[in-house]
């Protein structure tokens, strides 16, 4: 669409990094909301859980995503 997703996702990352959190967590119900599953995903966001009946009435199943906030850093051993 207008990247409205996108702006408020990216002000929600710099608000929790400046509140000192390491990460954030977010859900997304499977097949309606593909484009913030995308926006997740862009930011590195990965797939830390599926739940097969989570969301609404209809049970719809729903993935838990995690971002980091900070910059991960591979120690070289």
């Amino acid at each position: 669409g207008q990247g409205v997703g996108l702006r408020l996702k990216r002000r929600q990352l710099q608000r929790a990094r400046a509140k000192g959190f390491h990460a954030i967590r977010s859900s997304n119900r499977v097949g309606a909301a593909s484009a913030m599953s995308s926006i997740n995903r862009s930011f590195g966001a990965i797939e830390v859980d599926y739940f097969p009946e989570c969301y609404g009435e209809d049970r719809a199943p729903c993935i838990y995503y995690s971002a980091p906030l900070y910059e991960q850093v591979t120690p070289l051993l």
